[in-house]
C-alpha cells in the first residue's frame, strides 16, 4: 500500500513538473532582446496595435482579432480569425520573447475556440517585432535611458 502511494506521488510530481515548465516549442522565440520590459511593450504596441489584453505584470500581450489578410474588425460571420499572443520570458535582461499567432475557429454554437498556432504567421510577426526592436535600440539616446535617481 505504501509503495503504491509513493509511486503515485512520484508520477504526480513528474506530471506537474512537466506541465508547469515554460514551453518554447510553440510559436517563435526571439532570444536575448536587450530592451527593458517597458520599452519592449512600447515596441509591441507599435507593431501589433493597441493590445486587447495585457497581463497584470505587463509581460503578456494579446492583439485584437484579425482576419487572414490582417484586417481588424468584427467577425460575426467569419468562420475563423487570428490573434497574436506575445510573452516576455525571463527574470531580467536580456529577455526572450515568445510570439505565437493563434488560429480560432467558430463552433456550431457561435463561439470561437483556439485550434492551433500558425507557425508561418508566428515567424512573420516575430520578424516584424525583431526589426522594430532593433530600430528602437538604434534610436535610443544614452542620456535619456540613463536615470541617475
Amino acid at each position: 500500500m505504501l509503495y503504491c502511494l509513493k509511486k503515485t506521488l512520484c508520477i504526480f510530481y513528474l506530471v506537474m513538473s512537466l506541465v508547469s515548465c515554460a514551453h518554447y516549442d510553440e510559436g517563435t522565440v526571439l532570444r536575448e532582446t536587450p530592451l527593458s520590459i517597458g520599452e519592449t511593450r512600447k515596441v509591441m504596441t507599435m507593431v501589433m496595435g493597441e493590445p486587447r489584453f495585457i497581463s497584470q505584470n505587463g509581460r503578456e500581450l494579446m492583439s485584437h482579432y484579425y482576419d487572414q489578410k490582417g484586417r481588424f474588425g468584427s467577425f460575426e460571420k467569419e468562420k475563423s480569425r487570428f490573434y497574436t499572443h506575445v510573452i516576455i520570458l525571463g527574470e531580467r535582461r536580456p529577455y526572450d520573447i515568445q510570439v505565437m499567432v493563434k488560429v480560432q475557429a467558430r463552433q456550431n454554437n457561435g463561439k470561437f475556440v483556439d485550434l492551433a498556432i500558425d507557425e508561418r504567421r508566428s515567424e512573420e510577426a516575430a520578424e516584424k517585432i525583431r526589426q522594430a526592436l532593433n530600430e528602437s535600440r538604434d534610436k535610443r539616446n544614452f542620456i535619456d535611458d540613463f536615470k541617475p535617481f
